[in-house]
């Protein structure tokens, strides 16, 4: 079992590799975190409204909102809980190693 100094030490690491990687912390505890990243428009199909279609293109771009929400907890034993309220929103990839 690791003690609450053991825990918000790992979390710290964790957290500096997100704000690394341009997230930003929206909230904090001892041992849990949220983080948040603004998505960025898919520039293929940018290129591809631009193309076609410049009106779409422009509205396109002025309007994608959208952003990424990412909580951490550490247990009791120091595992790094990822969770997230879409799955499939934090890839493999962007699990920061501890």
């Amino acid at each position: 079992m690791k003690t609450l100094e053991e825990r918000k030490a790992i979390l710290d690491k964790i957290i500096h590799n997100y704000v690394d990687d341009e997230w930003r912390v929206m909230g904090r505890t001892e041992t849990t975190c949220r983080l948040i990243k603004e998505k960025q428009p898919n520039g293929c199909l940018l290129v591809f409204l631009y193309v076609l279609f410049i009106l779409p293109g422009i509205i396109y771009m002025t309007t994608y909102k959208g952003s990424k929400r990412l909580y951490l907890e550490v247990d009791e034993e120091g595992v790094v809980k990822y969770l997230t309220d879409d799955p499939a929103s934090v890839t493999a990839a962007e699990k920061k190693p501890e």
